[in-house]
């Protein structure tokens, strides 16, 4: 049995592996497609195997050209992009996959393996990241009484009596406020934010369906955070978040993620992602498991070709 591997462009192969059990919403082509078209300088790129000359999966994958190196992640910017499959696929299979993946043309490959199908292989590196999923209830009242704990239902009560109060954004004045809080959050974690042009991108494609969903939480009449959540059928991920932190005794982010479970609830979503999680943020942590929360342990592989790691590591010491 040979395992061949095909870099495509478009959708044609790929849009049959979606009915697998494990596909999530950014898998989906209209994810993908927003992707590749406005993340900057990317372009998409499925990396297609073949059995027996078959389709057996695929993983879809956004290329970076910077100068003359290529760079394809799969997929990037907290988001996952792990394989998919027609049917379960043997060991030697999976090895087989990411040993061709080490070798396709591009000078690093980028890949979360968020459901932990992959096997570690000596070509790439691998390295264990952390998020919180809540299994949300068939009901709210459920998820009030016997998924948050005691500490987060008072919290709730406290940011309700402090003039808290949570909004969808669906305008471009309160887009323009959602924007001021990402970026002061970036501006603190010494990150760049994204632009103003690429949320109203992100609400006017993929708001009208449900897939990007904005909250906004003032506290009287002040914004004071925010977050845009990503949903699909089955999970819903907490993705770009701000804040201002003078509201912090305020309790904004509880009663935001609040909104954020009752809606999914509602919508029947059924796992909730907050996103991740590193080791050291014990209070982070907290919060989330506050409202139920369970740690989650996922692998990404990171392989580059062996020339470009000094010149990586110069760029981030410059």
């Amino acid at each position: 049995m040979m395992i061949e591997l095909k870099v495509e462009k478009d959708f044609e192969t790929y849009s049959q592996f979606l009915a697998d059990p494990k596909a999530t919403v950014f898998h989906s082509v209209e994810w993908l497609k927003f992707a590749s078209e406005s993340f900057p300088g990317s372009s998409l790129e499925v990396f297609t195997f073949l059995k027996d000359g078959k389709p057996m999966s695929v993983i879809p994958s956004l290329r970076r050209k910077v100068g003359p190196f290529r760079f394809s992640y799969s997929l990037p910017w907290g988001t996952y992009g792990s394989p998919l499959f027609l049917e379960p696929a043997g060991a030697d299979d999976l090895w087989a996959m990411l040993s061709l993946l080490g070798t396709a043309n591009t000078h690093r490959v980028y890949l979360v393996d968020f459901w932990n199908r992959l096997p570690q292989v000596p070509n790439f590196v691998r390295q264990e990241l952390i998020t919180h999923l809540i299994e949300l209830p068939e009901n709210y009242e459920n998820l009030w009484e016997k998924v948050y704990d005691k500490t987060q239902r008072e919290t709730q009560r406290q940011a309700r009596r402090r003039d808290c109060a949570v909004h969808r954004v669906s305008s471009e004045d309160e887009l323009k406020e959602f924007h001021t809080l990402h970026a002061s959050l970036m501006t603190r974690k010494k990150a760049e934010a994204f632009s103003l042009d690429f949320f109203k991108r992100l609400l006017r494609e993929l708001g009208p369906s449900g897939t990007a969903c904005f909250y906004l939480v003032r506290v009287g009449g002040e914004p004071a955070s925010c977050v845009v959540v990503i949903a699909g059928k089955e999970m819903a991920v907490a993705w770009i978040a701000g804040g201002d932190n003078k509201f912090l005794w305020n309790r904004p982010l509880n009663l935001m993620y609040d909104a954020v479970l009752q809606d999914l609830i509602s919508r029947k979503v059924r796992l909730f992602n907050f996103g991740a999680s590193p080791p050291e943020a014990r209070g982070l942590r907290s919060f989330k498991e506050s409202f139920g929360g369970k740690p989650y342990s996922y692998f990404v592989f990171d392989r580059k070709k062996f020339w470009l790691k000094p010149l990586l590591a110069l760029k981030k010491r410059g």
